[in-house]
């Protein structure tokens, strides 16, 4: 599972999207065992200057956290 989502991850990345808000609830596994990204509205390009902080919280890396609160 955890490779099938990197391996998506990495082809977003490469078409210049950021996905944002990586948690369980947005990994989707189809019953043919095929791993899904879902739930990209929080995503962006990489062409932007991406400055704000989305996502779900107890998600965030905590550096993001920590940015936020300074």
């Amino acid at each position: 599972v955890v490779f099938q989502a990197l391996l998506g991850l990495r082809y977003i990345h490469t078409k210049g999207c950021i996905h944002r808000d990586i948690k369980c609830s947005n990994i989707l596994i189809t019953n043919d065992g095929v791993v899904k990204l879902a739930d990209f509205g929080s995503a962006s390009t990489k062409a932007k200057d991406v400055n704000s902080f989305v996502g779900t919280p107890y998600w965030m890396a905590p550096e993001l956290i920590t940015a936020m609160e300074e």
